[in-house]
Order: C-alpha cells, then structure tokens, then sequence
C-alpha cells in the first residue's frame, strides 16, 4: 500500500442513501449479516463476530443502542468485556484508499 493514501469520508460521500439500520414492521429493526463487507483493514475477527451477531436478531438489540441515523457523525454500541456490558462510541466516518501511480 505504498501508493495509497488514507481519505476518510462520510458514508454520505461514498453511498447514495444509507442507513444505519433499516426499520420495519412499525418500530422493529432489521438486520442483517450480510450487510457487512469486509476491506482491507485485517478485521475479518470482528467482522466475524458481527455478523454472527447480527443474525440473532435479540443480540442485536441489545448491542446497538443508537437505532437511527445521526446526522452528527457517531453511534453508541454496547459490547460485552470482562463480564459486563460496555458503551462504546462509534463514528461513521470511514477510511477509504486513494490509489497514486
């Protein structure tokens, strides 16, 4: 990656619509594992651990507490570490690569 320089942008900037989660059925919100792609960051260990939790529908509930879109750039997530459950602050800036020849 020596000819690659880090651009982080909005997801608004890269993505035409998107969502944090997607709501149906009145207030209950949908997810899924396949909504995650993986780059090339070498995070295929979470990712993993993600989409496995993004296929029970109850683990994610708990897990994500911001449910909506926030136009201020960030999300609370809740992990569990060391027997308890963390908040943690997430930003929905992303870091993609711009490729110089």
């Amino acid at each position: 990656m020596q000819n690659a320089k880090c651009v982080w942008k909005r997801p608004e900037e890269f993505c035409d619509n998107p969502q944090f989660s997607v709501q149906n059925d009145g207030d209950k919100y949908v997810y899924s594992a396949n909504d995650i792609k993986q780059g090339s960051l070498g995070d295929c260990w979470l990712l993993s651990a993600i989409a496995t939790v993004a296929s029970h529908k109850n683990l994610m509930e708990r897990v994500i507490v911001t449910k909506q879109n926030n136009p201020e750039g960030y999300y609370i997530i809740r992990l569990f570490h060391s027997g308890h459950w963390v908040n943690i602050v997430v930003s929905a800036d992303a870091c993609g690569y711009v490729w110089h020849e």
